[in-house]
């Protein structure tokens, strides 16, 4: 989701690019027990996945359990509106 400022400097001054759906797991961890106020409920998997693009956005891989993704997966990213707050999703999208 576009944000309007750069999480890792705090920058604003940020410009509008579109990343395709593709991605690679490069990092993974189970999620056992949700922050208060969490709209996923756990158990669930999260992934941080790099994007040809040269970003890496982290999201919740959707109908796999922990131990089913593996570093280097392909996965399709897809954003979800939760209650407002948008995020990203992943599915496994082949093997490793």
């Amino acid at each position: 989701p576009l944000r309007d400022y750069c999480p890792g400097c705090g920058s604003v001054d940020v410009e509008e690019r579109p990343l395709g759906p593709r991605a690679r797991v490069v990092g993974t961890s189970a999620v056992l027990h949700p922050a208060p106020g969490s709209l996923v409920a756990a158990p669930y998997t999260v992934a941080l996945a790099a994007f040809a693009e040269g970003i890496s956005v982290l999201g919740v891989v959707d109908g796999a359990a922990f131990e089913d993704v593996a570093l280097g997966a392909d996965v399709v990213a897809t954003v979800v509106d939760l209650e407002g707050r948008l995020g990203y999703h992943y599915r496994l999208d082949g093997p490793a």
